[in-house]
């Protein structure tokens, strides 16, 4: 499998589930010393509990991760979000907008999430 071949740095997992596992075994399977981290952070697919043999784990450079609050220190939070807030404010973070009026708000609801939709409240 190639699609790992260049080495995958992070994951991103909103859904868990038996997407997880398959991942997370393709990696074991294809990866060599790139450590890539596993960042879980929902169960979008309904599943809370997966199948992990250990061997995945034992065999890989994966860094299984939580994104719950616990799984970061508040100070450490709190640095990353006061970061956050100092971008913004010096205009270095920018989301692509689409305006729409109240009186538009179906097709508001309706319209693609690129660029992201705001309804405009006066």
């Amino acid at each position: 499998m190639q699609v790992f071949a260049g080495g995958v740095d992070v994951i991103l997992d909103y859904l868990w589930g038996d997407s997880a596992s398959a991942i997370m075994s393709a990696l074991a399977k294809t990866q060599t010393d790139h450590v890539t981290r596993f960042v879980s952070i929902g169960t979008s697919s309904g599943q809370e509990n997966i199948n992990l043999p250990s061997s995945i784990l034992r065999s890989s450079t994966i860094e299984l991760v939580g994104s719950g609050e616990k799984s970061v220190s508040k100070a450490d939070m709190l640095t990353a979000v006061k970061g956050v807030f100092e971008m913004a404010a010096e205009g270095k973070l920018k989301i692509a907008t689409r305006e729409f009026a109240i009186e538009d708000i179906e097709e508001a609801w309706n319209a693609p999430l690129i660029p992201r939709p705001v309804v405009k409240v006066e």
